[in-house]
């Protein structure tokens, strides 16, 4: 619909950023916007006409509350507009996918798990979290885009985070930074993950999650 609606207005669009400013000297548009698999971020100016229009990352900023009462603005649209558009529903879908930006608790997976979600998935159903990925997972369609984290999928806003076997590439860690509690688990203790969370655990992750499962189930 952004594209679309860009050609349209014949306007300049930065597509999936994760970030919105407004330059002060010429007052336009200066966004960033993620490239070569969210390894390098480049800064993009708009140059054209407005209105200015770019789409934002899900979970780059949080809704904030209005004190504002909400206005409602009516328009008549003319009998001859309206016969020569047609809308049509062609499918109607409803996705079984959470929306991670908004999970209180997510377990992620990284590369180091091998694919395999299956003691992942079950810690995370023992305290109700969320799923997600790292991009390498995504890739390799273990789990579809919209559970990966980072600059190229989800940003996180959620209060206690689970990393098992990433890494902790730059791309990455933009997905996680505002979160609160944050603990990795990796065999790697220069893993650079370990740089940007709070509780550091450097053990074989099946082992770990193995340990906290056994825990959570009350020693069974």
């Amino acid at each position: 619909m952004a594209g679309r609606l860009a050609v349209r207005f014949r306007t300049c669009l930065s597509a999936h950023v994760i970030m919105v400013d407004i330059d002060e000297k010429d007052r336009k548009l200066v966004t960033a916007v993620p490239g070569f698999g969210g390894n390098i971020v480049a800064t993009v100016v708009c140059t054209g006409g407005k209105p200015e229009m770019a789409t934002v990352s899900p979970g780059t900023y949080e809704a904030k509350p209005s004190d504002k009462e909400a206005s409602v603005i009516m328009e008549s649209i003319p009998e001859d507009l309206v016969r020569k558009r047609r809308i049509e529903l062609v499918e109607k879908k409803t996705s079984p996918m959470p929306d991670l930006s908004r999970a209180e608790r997510v377990v992620v997976a990284g590369l180091g798990t091998g694919g395999d979600l299956e003691l992942i998935r079950e810690f995370a159903n023992l305290i109700g979290a969320a799923v997600g990925v790292t991009r390498p997972l995504a890739d390799m369609g273990i789990m579809p885009r919209d559970y990966q984290i980072g600059t190229t999928g989800v940003s996180l806003r959620a209060k206690t985070v689970f990393v098992f076997g990433a890494s902790g590439a730059p791309h990455f860690v933009y997905g996680i930074r505002d979160c609160g509690t944050i603990v990795a688990v990796n065999t790697d203790r220069e893993a650079p993950i370990f740089e940007n969370c709070d509780y550091c655990v450097v053990a074989d992750l099946f082992d770990v999650l193995k340990a906290l499962i056994k825990e959570l189930r009350g020693g069974k």
